[in-house]
């Protein structure tokens, strides 16, 4: 399967970023994930991002502003495509829109046992922010995690 994730940063200064309460599939139940799901038949990693924010999150983020900055490839055989945009008003506000709940987390908030983060996001996000702070560009990770 084709997966995205998304993390949402908030601004000005990024201090937070926009996660799900995961209550499906069962190995995610309880944990704070990215905000994603699958990507559709014929449909582009960032355009399934875009739509998953809007229908999970409430929030429109126009395709051009996600940065692609990692590619995931995992022990089960799926592959996950991670993005990340900063948030700004005019894109609206965040709102749970299903059962698993959207909110906005602090990032100093993400050390071990703070917050019950899926085990990968604890170095999966640092890498976003690095990926941030240095203006983005074209540099994409592709990782196999088993």
């Amino acid at each position: 399967m084709h997966y995205v994730a998304g993390f949402l940063f908030s601004m000005p200064a990024a201090t937070h970023v926009a996660l799900i309460r995961k209550n499906r599939p069962a190995y995610l139940h309880g944990y704070w994930n990215g905000i994603g799901g699958g990507v559709e038949r014929g449909e582009t990693a960032v355009a399934a991002q875009s739509r998953e924010m809007a229908e999970e999150a409430g929030v429109v983020v126009p395709e051009e502003s996600w940065k692609h900055f990692l590619a995931l490839n995992t022990d089960r055989g799926d592959r996950i495509d991670f993005f990340y945009a900063d948030w700004s008003p005019m894109m609206g506000m965040l709102q749970t829109k299903t059962a698993e709940q959207v909110a906005w987390q602090p990032l100093d908030a993400m050390r071990p046992h703070q917050l019950q983060l899926y085990p990968n996001l604890r170095y999966i996000i640092p890498m976003a922010q690095e990926h941030r702070d240095r203006g983005g560009g074209p540099r994409l990770l592709h990782l196999i995690e088993t």
